[in-house]
């Protein structure tokens, strides 16, 4: 919780927790099911085990039916009219077993919309204990998730969000980015190696070979063109993904020798600057560097007019 580098310093001892309807009928076969709880249900809980006394579980509690919800719900629960308390069963309402195990310490607040601020006392509840900063987890991120977000901020809250402790029913899977890492990697680390060239030579070679045998006729030569175009199509995607990533590793590690050193820390992240606030920053720098130039050369001929006199 008080980890080294957090924006805006570390995390102070009246936080509080705010975990996002984590409820059995999310978790479990239902309408509203969001199939990506259960993955980050170990994060949720290992933030819930660190300070369970300084956690607030929300639930969001359907209309009773769609004739007693008001305004636009109405129509809302005529598309979901399964997921009223009159046709849902009454446990699915409670927190999954993993995290229903805190209560107490852990405290809950029933809401009826997507924003827990709605509900009473919670804001009056936090103001008193001296909290100033919100940890956020839970689901769905782009519903409930932004709602409380938006709702903290609002109210003058520090909102820390807990990104691996976040779910919803349309989470990107992040395995496709790390497959396409790893193959970009394995292409650009075998593409520089010599039997990958020998391969490749070879290739051309027996192509060129094969040539009388096929009378050089229109086929043999769309053989080659046609398989180098798509070799080189989709090298370009893999290394220049590689490359990328190599590019922004770099620049984390020149961010941190930056932020650990003497150097000015609004050079972190320069790399987003648009070209000509970096073309200024370098004459910037280049004027600096002149000046230091001269002075440097006016101490060494002082030095030495000051050896001479001595």
């Amino acid at each position: 919780m008080t980890e080294k580098g957090i924006r805006f310093g570390p995390v102070d001892r009246h936080a509080v927790h705010i975990c996002v309807d984590m409820q059995r009928m999310f978790a479990e076969d239902t309408p509203w099911q969001v199939r990506w709880l259960r993955r980050v249900l170990p994060n949720v809980q290992a933030l819930v085990e660190f300070r369970p006394s300084r956690t607030v579980f929300t639930r969001f509690v359907p209309a009773l039916n769609v004739k007693e919800a008001g305004g636009a719900w109405q129509r809302y629960y005529r598309g979901w009219s399964q997921m009223t308390q009159d046709n849902l069963q009454t446990e699915l309402l409670e927190l999954v077993p993993e995290l229903a195990a805190f209560m107490p310490p852990a405290r809950i607040v029933d809401k009826r919309v997507y924003s827990p601020w709605f509900a009473p006392h919670l804001h009056a509840t936090l103001q008193m204990e001296g909290v100033g900063t919100v940890i956020v987890s839970g689901g769905e991120t782009e519903v409930c998730v932004l709602a409380t977000v938006l709702g903290a901020v609002d109210h003058g809250y520090r909102v820390i969000v807990a990104r691996d402790a976040l779910c919803s029913s349309a989470d990107f899977d992040p395995r496709c980015v790390d497959g396409l890492s790893a193959i970009a990697n394995l292409v650009a680390r075998a593409t520089g190696r010599p039997p990958i060239f020998i391969l490749a030579l070879a290739t051309v070679i027996v192509w060129a070979l094969t040539g009388p045998l096929f009378d050089y006729s229109d086929t043999w030569q769309l053989v080659i063109n046609t398989g180098t175009t798509i070799v080189t199509f989709l090298m370009v995607f893999l290394i220049q993904n590689s490359q990328n990533r190599d590019s922004a590793a770099i620049q984390v590690k020149l961010d941190e020798l930056i932020r650990a050193s003497a150097a000015k820390n609004y050079f972190v992240g320069i790399e987003h600057l648009s070209d000509m606030e970096i073309d200024r920053l370098r004459e910037a720098l280049e004027k600096w560097a002149r000046a230091s130039h001269v002075v440097s050369v006016v101490d060494a001929k002082a030095e030495q007019a000051a050896d001479r006199a001595g």
